[in-house]
């Protein structure tokens, strides 16, 4: 026997097992996995246009292949920075807060974390601990 929830919910089919003892109990259990995030619903929106996925897990990574990329650090400092193009970044080491220069709400970004930088976006940055980071151009999340 299956089930099917209601419409506007997602389907999901459940199976039903029946114990034959005196005291029958109905078990409900999900008949599959439920659905997998994409990339880009863990991505949190920041201001400027900018996303983080934070502390991101291995899949994720594996699916953006980060670690085949370039790698940028520098020490902790304080500068202003335009993207000429998306930009996507792990941050491997580091602690940083990104403003962007409209006003908008800033990122705090760790190591564990990867963050999106839309093209045209103006910021600064305020590196608190020593960052080394995976990066790519024009790629979106």
């Amino acid at each position: 026997m299956a089930f099917v929830l209601s419409p506007g919910v997602a389907p999901r089919r459940f199976s039903v097992s029946v114990s034959p003892q005196k005291n029958t109990r109905f078990v409900l259990a999900n008949a599959r996995q439920p659905a997998r995030m994409s990339v880009q619903e863990k991505a949190i929106e920041k201001g400027g246009g900018m996303k983080v996925i934070k502390a991101a897990d291995e899949n994720v990574i594996a699916e953006l292949g980060c670690r085949s990329w370039d790698k940028w650090g520098c020490e902790p400092s304080t500068f202003d920075w335009t993207y000429s193009d998306d930009e996507i970044c792990l941050v491997l080491e580091g602690d940083f807060t990104v403003k962007p220069a409209d006003g908008s709400d800033s990122m705090d970004v760790q190591a564990g974390d990867i963050a999106f930088f839309p093209k045209g976006m103006s910021c600064v940055w305020e590196v608190r601990k020593a960052v080394d980071k995976h990066f790519l151009f024009g790629k979106s999340l």
